[in-house]
């Protein structure tokens, strides 16, 4: 499974909505819509929650950055429709910045 992601915001908000774009996934599963993301800032990891509203549903994923370095892993939560009952997770292997304009590339194992 590949997750494109691409957001404006403020990548240093904490406790607050950090992120609004779309994202584009593909794989076992392929659809297209919007995401909403907050971003919470803990001692030693830095915790996006992504909300992904897709035609064919939605779903929730965590993704989690360690602040000493290291994967950067996420996880599907939940999901409806299309997505229930699916779980993944896998890491994220780019995040590039461009002003306020993030473009993100997830990749991981999905599964009922």
């Amino acid at each position: 499974m590949t997750l494109h992601i691409r957001e404006r915001g403020d990548a240093s908000a904490n406790n607050a909505v950090s992120g609004v774009g779309r994202f584009r996934i593909s794989g076992a599963i392929s659809d297209r819509g919007t995401t909403r993301a907050r971003r919470t800032v803990k001692s030693t990891t830095v915790v996006i929650r992504r909300v992904m509203k897709g035609k064919k549903g939605t779903f929730r994923l965590v993704l989690t950055i360690p602040k000493a370095g290291g994967d950067k892993t996420w996880k599907i939560t939940s999901g409806t429709r299309a997505y229930k009952g699916v779980h993944g997770n896998g890491t994220e292997d780019s995040a590039i910045f461009s002003g306020d304009l993030g473009d993100f590339m997830l990749s991981g194992k999905v599964s009922r």
